[in-house]
């Protein structure tokens, strides 16, 4: 027996020998591993001031977990050969940009290459390489690296290290960029800002080509989203769709958060009004499994415990005839996404995304920006059908042309430019937010125009003024109705629609004001006069879906959606079939896989009480509750 024990431990002595080497060689080795991305940064990076004043100081990935989660699935998965590609639609406080930099500053030390970042324009390509060489000063480790390194070769958009050169480009150059050799990491921020190279493909097709050229190669696009058809959401849905779960508190039971799921529906006052107060201090997320209350002060805790997980997946077929899922994503293509419900900054508390929510619901124009911004979700247009004359027949009130039924905050005249005339509406806007239109005309001379709109509207006996107008521009008149509105401002005001991406590259704003020429010549003079650009699309949807055809929607429940305002005509315009005609030739269409507007004869009146709608948000709102 004991001989028998002996010859059992003399066999096994060579595995626990094995053990015990392997052991010590974890110990005297460790410290010179590869670290994953977020030890790496842990360990090295620290955050100045000028990159965050709050939390100044060595980087902590308590404060962006989500994030680091992501970047270590994307470039440590496999020692790094999991995922060549990685696209994700962010929200505005992810602090994506600045872990993409500290990327390429680990590859700067451990593996330099060549690297490409692009971005939407020059200017913020340059912002951006400084902050890139700031961060790179701000690494001890990178002491050595940047030794000997001349201060013009890390000035300007092209920086330049031992054995690697990093361009930063802006869209509208980066084709020039794309033959650049040996690059190992393309970097594509703000990928749905960026304007297509004359001649060429989208900046995502031209830079791949790029990151593909070398074995090793990686590439990194991300961008708060536009729509399902932008850039990023395209090259989102070819990838893994990886989302950070987090466990209950409650239960245990791991979810990626919503924002359906926070709850605020409690905080409202004896009027049934939001008390924003108790929504700021009292929003909590609710647990899709148990039901269970999860408070803000919860959420830190609960994010450090998450996990990445790929969500896109394709029902098949089995040689049983079982469905099963499959990875529906291309080979090699990792994708996430990213809101602002997993942000750990003051400004994004559930109780804050809730106010903006809330105030998102009080204009439906503000909806998008909400969705995009801070949700990191494209815009989803589903696409409307035609209005009937029937249904705005419904919407005439029992009050007169040229009165109103409630008393106005402001009253304003809307007016759409034509080539031979002016199509004119008089409206008031109630306290509610109702856009009650009162009187129609057309007019062959401003003079006509103007002399309508001194004329005011009634309420209960009491005449009120024009006070605030938006004058479309025309499309041959531009200039007249400049020089025109800037001799009646700051009550006239011209105006002119953006569609799509013209209305990104202004900015991405639904409404911003801008200088332009009053004159076509110098000759003529040089003033300048003050003009509303603002969202075609938006506020078309606004009016047409709206407030027309969804003005009686209902919840899942069976509930009234909770609206700002109603559209109201008076009981003269139903017998006015020309008048309510112009308000259904503006429709939506699907075409190519994408919902697009079309007009079907003259829509002028329509786009005059549209500018009614848009006049309610730049005049009116300030005077209305809430």
């Amino acid at each position: 027996m004991i001989e028998m024990e002996l010859s059992e431990g003399v066999r096994d002595l060579p595995v626990r020998v094995g053990l015990l080497v392997e052991g010590i060689r974890e110990r005297v080795w460790r410290e010179d591993r590869k670290l994953s991305f977020g030890d790496w940064c842990e360990g090295n990076v620290v955050l100045s001031n000028s990159e965050n004043s709050d939390y100044a100081g060595p980087y902590s990935r308590e404060m962006t977990p989500s994030v680091c989660r992501f970047f270590e699935e994307f470039l440590d998965a496999e020692e790094g050969e999991r995922w060549k590609s990685c696209y994700g639609m962010k929200g505005s406080q992810a602090a994506v940009t600045f872990h993409a930099l500290v990327a390429l500053a680990k590859r700067v030390k451990e593996a330099p290459g060549n690297i490409v970042y692009g971005i939407d324009a020059k200017g913020n390509a340059e912002a951006v390489a400084a902050r890139f060489v700031e961060i790179l000063k701000g690494i001890p480790a990178m002491d050595s690296v940047l030794e000997g390194v001349g201060e013009n070769d890390l000035k300007g958009d092209t920086v330049k290290l031992p054995g690697m050169t990093c361009w930063f480009v802006g869209a509208g150059s980066v084709g020039a960029m794309a033959s650049k050799p040996g690059v190992i990491f393309v970097c594509l921020d703000e990928l749905d800002l960026h304007r297509a190279p004359k001649r060429e493909g989208s900046t995502r097709r031209l830079l791949e080509s790029r990151g593909k050229a070398t074995k090793s190669g990686k590439i990194l696009g991300f961008s708060k989203p536009s729509d399902e058809d932008g850039q990023t959401a395209m090259a989102v849905a070819e990838g893994s769709g990886h989302r950070d779960f987090v466990p209950c508190p409650r239960c245990g039971e791991f979810q990626w958060l919503k924002m359906k799921q926070v709850r605020y529906e409690h905080c409202r006052d004896e009027s049934g009004e939001y008390d924003l107060e108790r929504v700021l201090r009292e929003a909590f997320y609710e647990c899709e499994s148990c039901g269970g209350k999860i408070l803000e002060e919860e959420k830190k805790g609960m994010l450090q415990l998450g996990e990445v997980r790929p969500t896109h997946f394709v029902e098949k077929k089995s040689g049983e005839g079982e469905t099963v899922l499959m990875p529906g994503w291309k080979p090699k293509a990792m994708s996430f996404y990213h809101s602002d419900l997993y942000a750990l900054w003051d400004g994004s508390t559930w109780g804050n995304l809730a106010l903006e929510k809330i105030e998102a619901g009080k204009n439906p124009t503000k909806l998008k920006g909400f969705v995009q911004d801070r949700l990191g979700e494209p815009w989803r247009e589903t696409g409307a059908r035609r209005v009937q004359v029937d249904e705005l027949r419904t919407m005439c009130g029992e009050y007169r042309r040229g009165d109103l039924p409630l008393e106005p905050v402001v009253c304003g005249v809307f007016a759409d430019t034509q080539d031979d005339c002016w199509k004119g509406v008089k409206v008031g806007f109630s306290r509610a937010g109702d856009v009650m239109v009162s009187d129609w005309g057309i007019f062959l001379t401003w003079e006509n125009l103007v002399r309508w709109a001194k004329g005011g509207m009634v309420w209960e006996g009491q005449r009120k003024r024009v006070l605030c107008n938006l004058t479309d521009e025309g499309g041959h008149r531009t200039y007249e109705v400049r020089r025109r509105c800037r001799a009646l401002a700051p009550i006239f005001n011209p105006s002119k629609g953006l569609g799509g991406m013209q209305n990104l590259r202004h900015g991405g704003d639904l409404l911003r004001w801008n200088k332009y020429r009053a004159f076509k010549t110098d000759k003529e003079g040089r003033q300048t006069v003050n003009v509303l650009n603002y969202d075609d699309d938006a506020y078309r949807r606004m009016l047409y879906r709206d407030l027309i055809l969804d003005r009686n929607a209902v919840d899942d429940d069976g509930e009234p959606i909770e609206r700002f305002g109603e559209l109201m005509f008076p009981v003269d315009a139903a017998k006015d079939e020309d008048f309510l005609e112009e308000l259904t030739k503006e429709f939506q269409v699907r075409k190519n896989g994408k919902w697009v507007w079309e007009t079907d004869g003259m829509n002028d009146f329509g786009d005059a009480v549209k500018l009614a709608v848009i006049g309610r948000d730049v005049f009116a709102r300030k005077f209305m509750k809430g």
